[in-house]
């Protein structure tokens, strides 16, 4: 697949059209094949609802999405705002294109506009570089987390990076504490 001038747009929730969502959980199933039965019936996310979605189109494919969503957790005993990243996916076949940077670059602006001290983002050991090379931070030694749909409550493994990125707060005035909780559903 090339892609060479995606079409790049943000909407709210409420803006996507039952198409959106469909064509949303095609790329988020092909990006996330072991866990693409949550992305059946046009279902475009998997724990929490997100806020806002940032995606790039081809022709009619989706080609690169990320889903935000601004909550409060509780880091130790201090609340923190935070944009939180999920879903982020580029279509395996334009992967190597530089979509991904162009991806994250786009959601930076868009935390920026949210106006949120904070990203934060899940992800494993495989992606945290490709994040880093953006500006995210790895929190070490510190868990997540969340309610579960299933369960009361899960927690990230320590091995599985926690990132941080600093958006219209320093890194300094990130709060300590071993656990985030976000009080919620992951994104």
């Amino acid at each position: 697949m090339s892609v060479e001038e995606p079409r790049w747009f943000h909407r709210w929730e409420g803006e996507l059209t039952p198409l959106d969502h469909l064509r949303i959980a095609e790329l988020l199933s092909a990006a996330f094949v072991s866990t693409s039965h949550q992305f059946r019936d046009a279902r475009s996310w998997a724990g929490a609802r997100p806020e806002l979605r940032l995606v790039a189109c081809a022709g009619d494919t989706v080609v690169a999405h990320a889903a935000v969503l601004r909550r409060f957790v509780r880091v130790g005993r201090a609340d923190q705002l935070v944009g939180e990243l999920g879903l982020v996916a580029v279509h395996p076949d334009a992967q190597g294109n530089g979509l991904g940077a162009q991806l994250l670059a786009r959601v930076e602006e868009r935390l920026r506009d949210l106006g949120v001290p904070f990203g934060l983002l899940n992800t494993d050991q495989r992606t945290a570089a490709f994040y880093a090379r953006s500006g995210w931070c790895a929190l070490t030694g510190v868990a997540s987390r969340w309610a579960d749909v299933d369960y009361p409550w899960q927690n990230a493994d320590l091995r599985d990076p926690l990132l941080v990125l600093p958006v219209a707060a320093p890194l300094t005035r990130w709060p300590g504490g071993g656990v985030v909780d976000r009080n919620g559903g992951v994104l």
